[in-house]
């Protein structure tokens, strides 16, 4: 009889761990939008007339400095990006800032590359981070 009770605690026991992951996962993979919505519905009552999907998509493009999220999209902006190369590899920071000929933007790869043309640098990225205050 213990031996059932036992199977019966592991089972709720593994049941709870399931739900609070998924819940985790859940929240992770849509807070970004999530949160543009939240703010939306803040101060849309202050925008007086305006087009709410362009608000909302403004929210969310600024919001990825907040709540970075893993993404194809090469860096537009200057700044400090979680980078992901293709492949099984550790994500690292990188610096990406405006060349010094030009004003393409480069991804500071370190020795022996150094600044690579963001276009050509193949992976995910997350970001741009915002210094702490």
């Amino acid at each position: 009889m213990g031996q059932v009770e036992s199977q019966n605690e592991n089972d709720v026991c593994c049941a709870e761990i399931l739900q609070e992951q998924s819940h985790k996962r859940i929240l992770h993979d849509m807070s970004l939008h999530a949160h543009a919505e939240a703010l939306y519905a803040g101060i849309r009552s202050l925008l007086g007339e305006h087009d709410a999907s362009q608000v909302q998509a403004k929210l969310e493009h600024e919001l990825r400095h907040v709540v970075p999220t893993w993404n194809q999209t090469t860096p537009d902006c200057p700044g400090w990006y979680w980078f992901k190369p293709q492949g099984v590899s550790e994500p690292r920071l990188l610096h990406v800032s405006h060349g010094r000929i030009d004003t393409k933007l480069m991804a500071d790869l370190g020795p022996p590359n150094n600044l690579v043309d963001v276009q050509r640098v193949k992976g995910q990225w997350a970001g741009p981070l915002l210094p702490p205050t």
